[in-house]
């Protein structure tokens, strides 16, 4: 686990997490690691204010990259009975040939 990683959770553990019993968020002191992989940790984090112990786990997971599209997708078009109707009929017609013919 990187260290930016492991500094970015405790920072997030203090400011997000309080206490179940008492609702006090914990201090940089009072967060222990149990245990580390690269891909997870755990904490044990006992209140200073009340003497509850919680345990908390995180895990991190990689980013997944998400595709941009060049030029904007816009939506298929609605085909109507009639459009089907001359599709239907401009294939029936075609002799062969090129094929470019039926996209004129």
């Amino acid at each position: 686990m990187r260290f930016d990683h492991f500094r970015q959770i405790v920072q997030r553990i203090r400011q997000n997490i309080p206490c179940p019993r008492c609702g006090s968020f914990f201090e940089d002191r009072e967060i222990d690691v149990v245990a580390a992989s690269p891909r997870s940790i755990e904490f044990f984090a006992p209140c200073d204010q009340c003497g509850a112990v919680s345990s908390i786990s995180a895990q991190i997971e990689p980013q997944r990259r998400v595709h941009q599209s060049i030029r904007p997708v816009t939506p298929p078009q609605k085909m109507s009975p009639e459009m089907i109707h001359d599709i239907s009929n401009t294939l029936r017609q075609f002799q062969g040939g090129d094929i470019r013919e039926l996209f004129q």
